[in-house]
């Protein structure tokens, strides 16, 4: 087992990617510590990982409050001693044109998925670099490598975690602190659903992406990814779909959508 003894702090691993990552890791020797909201999913992950022989700590956290937080990190240490391995899972998204964007969409959007992360960063960092090593990978979206129409929110925070994740390679390596970027395409989640048409037959699914984090985990010391972009084998998006509409248009076409 590639992950055998290692400590793994999940978050948003009630369901979807998180989830089946967290199972993934614990297949592979790891022990888990779930955090999200939701207790009641993530007790019912723990119970699975429990199941082939790994421990699982289930911790309500939310992670875009600094107290919550801390607070997970120290049940982590208190119960483990250490943590390895930080996946940052948990996202959040609301497609809207910007004129359409309250403050609180874009506060909790960029809270939720660019300023969680940094608050689990630092919660973990100074420990990884004390211990001289550790893996911080963060699972963001081809949101923040293209610049995608409604996606004005989502699309920023994303964009920072790419930076946020290069910052933290930079001030983690010398400390053998590893720090990559996940930026998946359209997959079969919730969020996927609440938010585009597509069809779910052609969408990647959570253990697709909770493969390419696993590879990122244990590859070699010798070689370093700082980035894994992973794409949809089809294009997924139905005809009649407002992203299929915005993208096959001309301008004058896309004055006309606009808002719709």
């Amino acid at each position: 087992m590639k992950l055998a003894g290692k400590i793994a702090i999940v978050t948003g691993a009630g369901r979807g990617i998180g989830r089946v990552t967290a199972l993934a890791l614990a297949q592979e020797g790891a022990h888990l510590v779930l955090a999200a909201r939701t207790v009641s999913e993530l007790e019912v992950v723990a119970e699975e990982i429990r199941s082939v022989g790994r421990e699982a700590l289930a911790v309500a956290t939310d992670v875009a409050k600094k107290v919550d937080v801390d607070a997970m990190v120290q049940q982590t240490l208190k119960r483990f001693g250490k943590v390895d391995i930080l996946v940052n899972n948990a996202g959040f998204a609301d497609h809207k044109a910007i004129p359409d964007i309250s403050e609180e969409d874009w506060d909790i959007q960029i809270n939720v998925n660019l300023k969680a992360v940094f608050l689990c960063t630092q919660a973990v960092f100074t420990r990884m670099c004390a211990q001289g090593s550790g893996h911080i990978v963060n699972v963001s979206s081809l949101a923040g490598k293209y610049y995608p129409y409604k996606m004005a929110a989502y699309s920023s925070a994303k964009w920072g975690l790419g930076g946020l994740t290069g910052v933290t390679q930079e001030e983690g390596r010398p400390h053998g602190v590893r720090a990559i970027l996940i930026r998946p395409g359209n997959v079969d989640t919730q969020m996927q659903h609440d938010n585009h048409d597509v069809y779910p037959e052609k969408l990647m699914q959570p253990e697709d992406i909770a493969a390419v984090i696993l590879l990122a985990l244990t590859q070699n010391t010798r070689a370093y990814t700082p980035v894994l972009d992973v794409y949809p084998s089809e294009n997924v998006q139905k005809e009649d779909s407002w992203e299929a509409k915005w993208y096959g248009s001309s301008d004058e076409k896309k004055r006309e959508l606009y808002r719709k």
